[in-house]
C-alpha cells in the first residue's frame, strides 16, 4: 500500500510539471449559474495547465497605490492543481512601477465601487470565501524596471489578481504592464530522491513477497 501511494504522489507531481499549453482569454466573465455577471470588472481570464501564461496590456500609472478600481486591471485565474506558483508583473516598455494584490475566490455577482484598499478584501466584495491573500508592489517610484513577484504555493481552485502602478513620483497616466503567472519547477533533485524511493521500497516489497512464498 505505501509503494502505490508513493508511486501516486511522484506520477502526480510528473503530471504537474509537464509542459502543456494553458489559455487566456480577454474580457469579463461570463455569469455562471447563480450569478449576475457584476461585481469586479475582469479584464482577462487565465486557465492554466501547466505551462506559463502572459498577457499584456495597459493600466493606470497609480491605478494600485491610489485604489482606483476603474483604472486597475482585474485579472481571473484558474488554477486545477495544487502547488507552487510564481506571479510576476512588469513594465511593458513603459515606466510603470508595479504592483500586485492576490486573492482567493471570485467575485461575478453585486457590485462594486471605484476606490479599493489593495492591501485587503474591498469592502464592496460580498462573495463568501473571498479573501485577501498577499500584496508585492515596487514603489513609490520613479521607475526601476524591476518586477514585482509573489510567489506561493496555491491550492487547485480560482484566484484574482489586481494589477495596478504604484507611482507617485509623477503625474497620472496610462502605462504597459506584463503580467505572467507560472508553476514553480519541481528540482530535478526531489524527481530522483522520489523515483529512487519508489525503487527501493518496490524491491522491498518484492522481498516480503518472495519470503512469505
Amino acid at each position: 500500500m505505501k509503494t502505490v501511494c508513493l508511486i501516486s504522489v511522484v506520477c502526480t507531481a510528473f503530471a504537474f510539471s509537464m509542459e502543456v499549453s494553458a489559455s487566456s482569454v480577454m474580457g469579463d466573465l461570463t455569469p455562471r449559474p447563480g450569478e449576475d455577471g457584476d461585481g469586479i470588472n475582469y479584464a482577462f481570464q487565465i486557465y492554466l495547465q501547466g505551462s506559463p501564461e502572459t498577457v499584456t496590456g495597459t493600466v493606470g500609472s497609480r491605478a494600485w497605490g491610489e485604489g482606483w478600481t476603474h483604472t486597475a486591471v482585474w485579472g481571473y485565474i484558474d488554477v486545477p492543481t495544487a502547488g507552487t506558483y510564481r506571479l510576476a508583473v512588469s513594465s511593458d516598455a513603459s515606466d510603470m512601477v508595479p504592483a500586485l494584490t492576490l486573492y482567493q475566490g471570485v467575485d461575478n455577482s453585486g457590485g462594486d465601487n471605484h476606490v479599493f484598499d489593495p492591501l485587503e478584501v474591498p469592502v464592496w466584495v460580498d462573495e463568501p470565501g473571498f479573501a485577501f491573500l498577499e500584496a508585492s508592489d515596487q514603489g513609490p517610484g520613479p521607475a526601476s524596471g524591476a518586477a514585482t513577484v509573489i510567489t506561493r504555493f496555491l491550492q487547485a481552485g480560482e484566484y484574482t489578481v489586481v494589477l495596478g502602478g504604484n507611482d507617485f513620483a509623477t503625474e497620472g497616466h496610462q502605462v504597459g504592464y506584463s503580467f505572467t503567472v507560472a508553476p514553480v519547477p519541481i528540482p530535478a533533485a526531489v524527481w530522483l530522491f522520489g523515483t529512487g524511493l519508489v525503487g527501493v521500497l518496490g524491491i522491498g516489497a518484492k522481498r516480503r513477497r518472495a519470503v512469505a512464498a
